[in-house]
């Protein structure tokens, strides 16, 4: 069984678990409008996706960004 890393951070008023196994991601951001209440992102294969409002509306939302941030400063991500 592969090793899992957690990792907690918070950037401004998220609060953000990620539990890393290799070759898949899941992380926990907090929520902003629902206090108490939490998001999942997970990694399936290459695609990230979120329980919440938001990404099943418009397939994009804070808080994937949130964890990309989190995981990959600006400064080290590949923007194309």
């Amino acid at each position: 069984m592969p090793a899992a890393h957690l990792r907690l951070s918070v950037d401004g008023q998220d609060l953000i678990i990620v539990v890393e196994t290799e070759p898949h991601l899941l992380a926990l951001v907090s929520s902003k409008s629902h206090s108490g209440d939490w998001h999942i992102i997970r990694e399936d294969s290459t695609t990230l996706t979120c329980t919440c409002e938001g990404f099943l509306y418009r397939g994009l939302c804070r808080h994937i960004d949130t964890v990309l941030d989190t995981l990959y400063p600006m400064s080290k991500r590949n923007i194309k």
